[in-house]
């Protein structure tokens, strides 16, 4: 039941017209995040919290979120890979959502 009203809050808050799968399929096509860590920017992070925020109504949840974004970039050292940054950073950037 809760994953029912979960699902369907997502689709009515983010679903339209022109993208009707939208909360089903937002992750297709996006890098993951080895695939667009270069300036250590995990786009397909950025996406999920507007779903979050815009599905759930999560705006602290979302706002602590892009702040723990906004804190890595801030210590992405540029002289790095992006295996040495991720290293330094604790390794903790295993996941992205839809993958």
């Amino acid at each position: 039941a809760v994953t029912s009203r979960l699902e369907h809050a997502v689709g009515d808050a983010l679903n339209t017209p022109q993208f009707p799968d939208w909360g089903r399929d937002w992750h297709a096509g996006l890098h993951n995040w080895p695939q667009s860590m270069s300036t250590g920017t995990m786009i397909g992070n950025i996406v999920w919290i507007y779903n979050v925020i815009h599905a759930y109504g999560m705006v602290d949840f979302g706002r602590e979120r892009y702040n723990v974004l906004i804190k890595n970039r801030k210590n992405w050292d540029v002289t790095k890979t992006m295996e040495g940054n991720v290293k330094a950073m604790g390794g903790a950037w295993s996941w992205m959502p839809g993958c």
